[in-house]
């Protein structure tokens, strides 16, 4: 869906122009040698402008070649990963690149991760490797995977059903309307026109949307530009248009991913 609206907003302008110990799960790389690769699709909303996702973070030099959840502000929480994903060859020539994603395949619903890998979305929804290739590369048997998307300041989605990879590959669009998992609330926010984002506005990277992600994150942040978790709308600059357009309509929400059980 996603896809389908970029290329009719491009077509019409080339026609007008001519506690406790670390998290339940992997936080190392994916191994040498992935078995299945899932083809995705996601908006982050706080960047969504009508058509596209901006790429002011590419732009303006701020984006880091390497993966960013090996930080040590993402540890103890879901999005603590020591991969060793780099895409400085990619990022040198590209010009579409929004910003880096956590994904992960469960085997159900409430399962620890069976895989994760870090990778980059671009401005139409495409998730594509370090390298640039199309798809999402994991080190897992093939078979039947729920898939999680997780990012620095947007609440994490998971896929309503599991998606089907025992031929070694799949896809999921994660911008239609139904194809994220609830538990009865908003899994995601209606950005129009049949396109479903991600909630933007965690700085606290808590799963949830509270006054803490405006109070204390965007807060002490206000007037500084950088590659920060209080920047929610993804523009490298920390205004108050990232509380007031980004956290606020989704203030109170919570991550619709269930924890891992095991």
């Amino acid at each position: 869906m996603m896809r389908s609206l970029i290329a009719l907003a491009l077509g019409s302008f080339c026609a007008a122009a001519s506690a406790q110990g670390p998290p339940p799960f992997p936080t190392g790389p994916p191994a040498v040698g992935s078995s299945v690769v899932v083809s995705l699709d996601v908006v982050l909303g706080g960047a969504f402008n009508g058509s596209a996702m901006r790429t002011d973070l590419l732009e303006d030099g701020l984006l880091p070649t390497s993966q960013p959840y090996g930080a040590a502000s993402f540890s103890g929480t879901d999005l603590a990963y020591a991969g060793a994903e780099d895409a400085s060859s990619y990022l040198d020539g590209a010009s579409d690149v929004v910003d880096w994603v956590l994904v992960e395949l469960r085997t159900s619903v409430s399962s620890a991760p069976a895989a994760r890998a870090a990778a980059l979305v671009r401005s139409d929804g495409t998730v594509v490797r370090p390298s640039g290739q199309a798809g999402v590369s994991f080190d897992a048997s093939p078979g039947d995977y729920y898939v999680v998307v997780r990012h620095r300041n947007h609440l994490a989605v998971m896929s309503a059903s599991v998606i089907d990879l025992s031929s070694g590959a799949g896809s999921l669009d994660l911008t239609a309307i139904g194809a994220a998992h609830s538990n009865g609330g908003d899994a995601q926010v209606d950005l129009g026109s049949g396109v479903m984002g991600m909630w933007g506005g965690d700085g606290s990277a808590d799963g949830r949307l509270t006054s803490s992600d405006r109070n204390t994150q965007w807060l002490q942040d206000n007037g500084t530009t950088g590659y920060r978790v209080s920047d929610f709308d993804l523009n490298g600059r920390v205004t108050a248009s990232d509380p007031n357009v980004v956290w606020l309509p989704g203030n109170g929400r919570t991550s619709q991913v269930p924890t891992p059980s095991d």
